[in-house]
């Protein structure tokens, strides 16, 4: 079903010719200004340098494993690495997957025009996923492949089951959503008949597509489960099986935060974070009532909004592009419903229709009733009689009660139906807002202050001098933007890309200076990167302040220079 917004505003967006074009190119407008004056931070680099520096495959395997990621996104750049050790290249290639991404959903989705301009400008398709360089953008894609693809399962799965592998190896939550949609998948083909759904896949193919998607899955896996000296969010072991009240109350309300993000509560206010759960679960029962008549689009809904909740609250809380996973799934649900027909199989709970027939009466009572046969029979059947009039009493409270509970429900499903357009509205206005913030934001004050750093380097030639830098993970999109290594206290040698293991060693400044000192006997003078101000010395060395780079986004990747001899 195409989802229609208000008439003044579709009327206006049907007058403009060829709309698709002209939407797809001011995404692609603004994406390549975006990028282009995007302050890349760690996050992105550091996977680009283990790509550039890891000398053979064998070893790129065993870094990108302390990643915490599947290996798609990090085998493009490494075959992007092959081609040119520019990070603009990598830049490029996500606004190439973006556009793409983009020109799927504006050409296919079942929305409106409205609805898919405010989408597309929206928070996630315009900042999060455009603008930084991560795997994100390459989940986007294939998740609108397999939504436009999606109607090749009735006499072929292997095009699904090849984008659905292709899905669970982008990231963490790409893969629930990927596991989602499998599961998805098999129970519409268990349930096709009461569905009356016509599903002709032969038997070796439903097998060799099932196969597929548990290689692909197994492969994910086998990234995700990092090295045993791994530390990345507390590595393998670190769970949370404990009951927390608060975190129960934060993984709810990344629902809130993922669907209305101009309003979103810290998750170091208790009482905030608790009554924005409140309204997260509002909005989920909401959802559910708007799906529920189509059982399958219901099932994958409420698995994929499931699984990354509770994997929010076992593993990680994340930040708004990894629970912003959630708001796709809300997108993916509205689309696939376009494929399927309202269904009864669940909706005859809360048709006003299904109500249990009322216990029959016995002994034709009616007909008593004229005749004064009540009174007769209360003379005759003594206390039997009156067990039993009790007894239809009874039965008939209870028949009233579900019929009154049936009618509600029917008509908070009839009022969910009326007022989804509205709240599907607001959202969309919402991410709009947010990603015109976010995207304007990034224009004008630079994300990291890495991009300002090396640039100064190389224009005062410092960067010839032997470079020092702690802390060692804020350092590496400084050595991305310079092309070259820099030393790291924290493992003692000279490195670009950080793995997120055991053999790193937090130093202090001091510590940091003592090796310094060391490293002096080797060349001199040297320059001391620090993401923040020094706060100690030692006698024997003559520190000089260079230059501070302290206007970013980030805050840890604001940096502090220093020539010391």
């Amino acid at each position: 079903m195409s989802l229609s917004a208000s008439r003044k505003a579709r009327w206006s967006l049907e007058k403009v010719p060829h709309f698709q074009l002209l939407l797809i190119a001011l995404f692609f407008g603004l994406g390549l200004i975006g990028i282009l004056n995007h302050a890349m931070w760690r996050d992105e680099l550091n996977g680009w340098l283990i790509a550039q520096y890891s000398p053979n495959l064998g070893t790129f395997w065993q870094n990108i494993r302390y990643e915490g990621h599947p290996i798609l996104w990090y085998a493009f750049l490494y075959l992007l690495n092959q081609m040119t050790a520019n990070p603009v290249a990598m830049q490029l290639f996500h606004l190439g997957l973006a556009t793409a991404s983009t020109s799927l959903f504006v050409c296919y989705a079942p929305f409106t025009r409205l609805q898919k301009l405010l989408f597309v400008l929206g928070y996630l398709p315009l900042y999060e996923y455009l603008v930084i360089s991560r795997n994100y953008a390459i989940a986007v894609l294939i998740l609108w492949a397999i939504c436009v693809c999606f109607p090749t399962r009735q006499k072929n799965y292997l095009i699904l089951a090849i984008l659905l592998a292709l899905l669970a190896n982008t990231n963490a939550y790409a893969l629930l959503i990927s596991l989602s949609l499998s599961f998805t998948l098999i129970l519409e083909f268990l349930l096709r008949h009461p569905l009356k759904l016509e599903l002709n896949a032969s038997f070796l193919n439903r097998g060799i597509s099932l196969l597929i998607i548990l290689v692909g899955v197994m492969l994910a896996v086998a990234l995700l489960i990092p090295p045993a000296d791994s530390n990345l969010q507390g590595g393998a072991d670190q769970w949370f099986f404990n009951w927390d009240f608060h975190r129960f109350n934060q993984s709810l309300s990344r629902i809130w935060n993922s669907y209305i993000l101009v309003l979103v509560p810290g998750d170091a206010k208790p009482l905030d974070v608790f009554l924005f759960a409140i309204l997260s679960v509002g909005i989920f029962v909401f959802c559910i009532t708007f799906f529920w008549d189509h059982p399958i689009v219901l099932a994958f809904y409420s698995c994929g909004t499931g699984s990354i909740l509770l994997f929010t609250y076992l593993k990680f809380l994340g930040s708004a592009r990894h629970y912003g996973h959630l708001y796709l799934i809300l997108i993916t649900a509205l689309w696939l419903k376009n494929y399927y027909s309202p269904n009864r199989l669940l909706s005859s709970f809360t048709d006003s229709s299904w109500i249990p027939p009322a216990p029959l009466k016995k002994g034709g009572e009616n007909s008593g009733d004229d005749q004064g046969g009540e009174s007769s029979g209360d003379n005759k059947g003594g206390e039997n009689g009156g067990d039993e009039q009790r007894g239809e009493n009874s039965g008939d409270n209870k028949g009233g009660k579900t019929n009154n509970i049936v009618k509600k429900l029917s008509r908070w499903q009839g009022w969910v139906k009326r007022h989804f357009l509205t709240f599907l509205m607001i959202l969309l206005y919402c991410q709009l807002i947010s990603g015109l913030v976010g995207y304007i934001r990034d224009l004008t004050l630079p994300y990291s202050a890495s991009r300002a750093t090396a640039r100064y380097l190389q224009a005062h030639q410092l960067n010839q001098f032997s470079l020092i830098g702690n802390e060692d993970f804020t350092m590496t999109p400084i050595s991305g933007y310079l092309g070259q290594k820099i030393y790291y206290p924290e493992s003692q040698k000279m490195g670009s890309f950080v793995l997120f293991n055991r053999q790193r060693q937090h130093v202090n400044d001091l510590e940091t200076l003592q090796q310094v000192q060391a490293k002096l006997k080797e060349s001199s003078p040297i320059v001391l990167i620090l993401n923040h101000p020094l706060e100690t010395s030692l006698p024997s060395l003559k520190i000089k302040p260079i230059e501070k780079f302290t206007h970013s986004f980030i805050g840890n990747e604001q940096y502090y220079l220093y020539l010391i001899q």
